[in-house]
């Protein structure tokens, strides 16, 4: 999966809980990255990323999207589709607590954005 617009996945990454947070650094950690590299990566101390790990501290969206831009392609693509499917449960429980009439207008938005979109291409 190739995002074309890393500033747009620097966005996502800011949306992200916390705990989300967290859980991008165990995935590059569980690809075979040590805590030294992550550390280097992200431009952090070895300790702070133990921090995360151990959730006492949740790392930023800057250091999350530098190490995003580091990462091997295989581990990119882990992290991509895992903020996708946060992303999707965050508005899921969203959309299960709003009125239906509001949900059909953010359709309706939606489906005007992605037209316009289209005809800009």
């Amino acid at each position: 999966m190739v995002v074309k617009d890393q500033a747009t996945l620097c966005e996502a990454i800011e949306l992200l809980p916390k705990r989300a947070r967290k859980t991008i650094i165990m995935i590059v950690l569980n690809n075979g990255y040590a805590t030294k590299d992550v550390a280097e990566l992200m431009g952090v101390s070895i300790s702070a990323v133990s921090r995360y790990t151990h959730d006492e501290l949740a790392p930023s969206a800057s250091s999350l999207c530098r190490l995003l831009s580091l990462v091997d392609e295989k581990t990119k693509t882990q992290i991509i589709n895992y903020i996708v499917e946060e992303l999707w449960l965050v508005l899921s429980m969203l959309l299960r607590e709003t009125e239906p009439s509001i949900i059909e207008q953010i359709a309706d938005d939606i489906a005007r954005i992605i037209v316009k979109k289209t005809e800009t291409r």
